[in-house]
């Protein structure tokens, strides 16, 4: 009877979970490029925000070169991810 039930629970749990999937190295590549890119996007629009939230001339300043720096990293990894055929949004 216990034998059984561990089957039943092995065939249980082995549908329930996605079978592993290889993926090429490109494929490994062009997922993590468009992590990047999201990354960047987050961080450009974390810049925009942060301007938005300060007061003093000091940290608007910074805050204005860290939007330019965000832009900046975003549309270069734009860029690079269409040079390697790489579809973002």
């Amino acid at each position: 009877m216990k034998t059984v039930i561990n089957n039943l629970w092995t065939s249980l749990l082995s549908s329930l979970f996605i079978p592993e999937v290889n993926y090429s190295l490109e494929q490994k590549i062009a997922a993590q490029m468009i992590r990047a890119v999201d990354k960047a996007k987050q961080e450009w629009k974390d810049a925009y925000n942060y301007f938005n939230e300060v007061t003093d001339p000091d940290l608007i300043e910074y805050a204005t070169y860290l939007i330019e720096t965000t832009r900046r990293k975003y549309v270069y990894l734009v860029r690079k991810a269409k040079e390697m055929g790489v579809t973002v949004c």
